[in-house]
Order: C-alpha cells, then sequence, then structure tokens
C-alpha cells in the first residue's frame, strides 16, 4: 500500500554541528538568543517546543533556519550525491 503524503515536509537538518537539539520542559525558562522583536528583546522559548543550543546560547528552529544553524533543505539534495535507499550490488556472472 503506498505511503499516503500529509502535507509539507517540516524537517530541519544541523549545518553547524556544534548545536544540539531538545525539547524544552517545564524546566527554567528559555530564552532564543536571536532578538527580533522591534525592541531587541529575546523571546520566549515555550514548554514542548524544539529549540536548538550550543554552550550557554538557544534558538527556537525559525531562528536558527534565519541564522544559518539549521536548514530547511535536505542536505543530500544540497551535495547532489543522491543514493538509492537499498542500494544493489552488481553480483559478476561466470
Amino acid at each position: 500500500m503506498p505511503a499516503e503524503h500529509h502535507g509539507p515536509d517540516h524537517r530541519i537538518y544541523l549545518i553547524r554541528k556544534d548545536f544540539h537539539a531538545a525539547v524544552k520542559t517545564d524546566e527554567p525558562t528559555l530564552y532564543c538568543h536571536r532578538a527580533e522583536s522591534p525592541d531587541g528583546g529575546f523571546h520566549l522559548i515555550t514548554d514542548g517546543e524544539i529549540y536548538l543550543f550550543s554552550d550557554d546560547v538557544c534558538y527556537c528552529l525559525n531562528c536558527a533556519v534565519a541564522a544559518a544553524i539549521a536548514t530547511v533543505e535536505r542536505p543530500n539534495l544540497m551535495r547532489g550525491n543522491r543514493m538509492a535507499p537499498n542500494p544493489v550490488s552488481e553480483t559478476p556472472t561466470l
């Protein structure tokens, strides 16, 4: 049975390998370190939100993409080296 497509692809890929992904829980308050608001303040990362962090900085996914920490472009397509999911090796015939 073919897999159904359920809308747009929402995958995010890390560009900078010094960052890690986590899910915000009810622990201490976290703020996104990319100040986008008109008054220059940081915005809140809410419980249940996936965010990226490195050392003492955190970014929401939208800001991480805008800051080139992550991308929505599939890396294998950007490099142009696609490989079949299950490559079949050629067996020599005798």
